[in-house]
């Protein structure tokens, strides 16, 4: 059949559909949900969530992805240079 992949079989979904993890708001709990139920791979990008937004997030539903980017303090320094 034609959606069965490499990456449906590696990641265990039906669909070769990846949501990519857009933060700031734009990817939400509630389409990574939508996503993952319709057979594909949900992601979130959960760089604006706090440790308990990211730990509630991630009991919803698998399979899923959550993204994080990790700011070092050098790079914080100089942006706000």
């Amino acid at each position: 059949m034609w959606n069965q992949t490499k990456i449906t079989q590696l990641l265990g979904i039906k669909y070769p559909i990846l949501l990519g993890p857009m933060g700031g708001d734009f990817s939400t709990p509630e389409l990574l949900v939508a996503v993952s139920n319709a057979g594909g791979l949900g992601s979130l990008g959960a760089y604006t969530l706090t440790p308990e937004q990211i730990l509630e997030t991630s009991q919803i539903i698998r399979p899923k992805q959550i993204n994080l980017i990790i700011l070092t303090y050098g790079y914080l320094m100089l942006m706000n240079a």
